[in-house]
């Protein structure tokens, strides 16, 4: 999924290369570039688009009660914000009713979806209030 991303922003800078992971939930990523021409590219040039366009946001907060609506609104969110240039890497715990996401792409991609993801989320959280009420109201 992540290497997906990488690629996109790769094949969108016009740069040839190829991009591949050593394991699914682990290990490192390898790339393939040339250093002549005509698709000359060098390390440190793969490394400054790396940090200039890339971003992760790792496990965002969720409420503490989720309800069968919010995972509902949840999935339905993943579903319409799937770009080429980012990955909402998503884990369902079903018999805890527990869900983490984690965002992984083009930075402005990442800003955007993050804070609607977390306008989504602020929806369903519970807000505790204290309210004061003088005597002659409680009577």
């Amino acid at each position: 999924m992540t290497v997906n991303v990488i690629q996109q922003i790769m094949d969108n800078e016009r740069l040839f290369t190829i991009w591949n992971k050593t394991e699914m939930f682990s290990g490192y990523y390898k790339v393939i570039y040339f250093t002549c021409e005509p698709f000359a590219i060098s390390e440190n040039d793969i490394t400054q688009i790396l940090n200039r366009e890339i971003a992760h946001v790792d496990n965002i907060k969720m409420p503490n009660e989720k309800t069968k609506k919010f995972l509902v609104e949840i999935e339905e969110f993943i579903k319409i914000n799937k770009q080429p240039e980012l990955a909402i890497i998503h884990c369902k715990y079903p018999y805890k009713m527990d869900i983490k996401i984690s965002l992984f792409g083009r930075k402005r991609h990442v800003k955007t979806v993050k804070k609607s993801l977390q306008l989504l989320i602020g929806k369903h959280i519970l807000k505790a209030f204290v309210i004061q009420m003088t005597p002659a109201q409680v009577n």
